[in-house]
């Protein structure tokens, strides 16, 4: 699995569906984002790659989420939050 295998479309529809603050597993464990990686959410990586996209969305000219802290080893991982 690589970064370019994860739909930004769907990231950004399942980040509209979270709460104000949430945490990247809450992302990649929702129902929107399995359906629509179905092929790779057993992989290794899955969680981790969906950590540095959301990374990636958060630098954007227009982010639709803000990077809040990396967890603290937090079993659920990094802390977000939107910004819509």
């Amino acid at each position: 699995m690589r970064l370019t295998d994860i739909s930004e479309l769907t990231v950004r529809d399942t980040i509209g569906r979270m709460p104000k603050e949430f945490r990247t597993k809450d992302v990649s464990e929702h129902p929107l984002m399995r359906q629509g990686h179905r092929q790779f959410e057993r992989e290794a990586s899955y969680h981790a790659l969906v950590g540095k996209f959301l990374r990636r969305l958060s630098l954007g000219l227009t982010p639709p989420i803000r990077y809040l802290s990396d967890g603290g080893g937090h079993p659920r991982g990094a802390l977000w939050a939107r910004t819509g």
